[in-house]
């Protein structure tokens, strides 16, 4: 057993993890910032903060953080660059990389904030290649939204503690 909420104890990045996807309702994307575009053929994240799974990422400005001109393609597919995070729970480590993959290959999305083993692919952009052009260039970052929550009418709330 751990407390985690006292002096001295070391936290290890899935407690924080777990804490970030939880209250931020479950939901992966930019906290705030994070514009992904096209860069010349780099893509580009401007300043801000990414949250993946409750693992976050921020950047500190504009970072060009994948080359797509030197990214060798045979065919007109459609492509994706995820942010890869993978977690070692043995030595409690996690590691980000950015990578390309076929979009129909599909995603690999285990829950990583639960302090298991595992791998996330957050999908960046989607994209075309052809004869070293590049094309169908497509933001997937969602923004985090607020969540939003309705007030019970003073009806309803007699009616949930059965007063007439």
């Amino acid at each position: 057993m751990n407390f985690l909420e006292t002096n001295g104890v070391t936290i290890h990045v899935d407690n924080g993890a777990l804490m970030n996807f939880k209250a931020l309702h479950e939901q992966n994307g930019a906290i705030v910032g994070c514009n992904v575009t096209n860069n010349s053929g780099k893509v580009n994240v401007s300043k801000g903060t990414l949250s993946i799974r409750g693992y976050r990422v921020e950047f500190t400005g504009d970072e060009d953080i994948y080359d797509l001109t030197s990214y060798q393609i045979s065919d007109t597919s459609n492509y994706l660059v995820v942010a890869k995070i993978t977690v070692n729970s043995t030595n409690r480590t996690s590691i980000l990389e950015f990578n390309v993959k076929r979009e129909s290959s599909g995603l690999t999305q285990d829950p990583i904030e639960e302090g298991n083993d595992g791998v996330f692919e957050y999908p960046l952009v989607r994209f075309t290649k052809s004869n070293n052009a590049i094309s169908s260039f497509t933001s997937l970052v969602n923004k985090i939204q607020s969540p939003t929550y309705e007030v019970a009418t003073d009806e309803e709330i007699k009616a949930l503690l059965g007063i007439s």
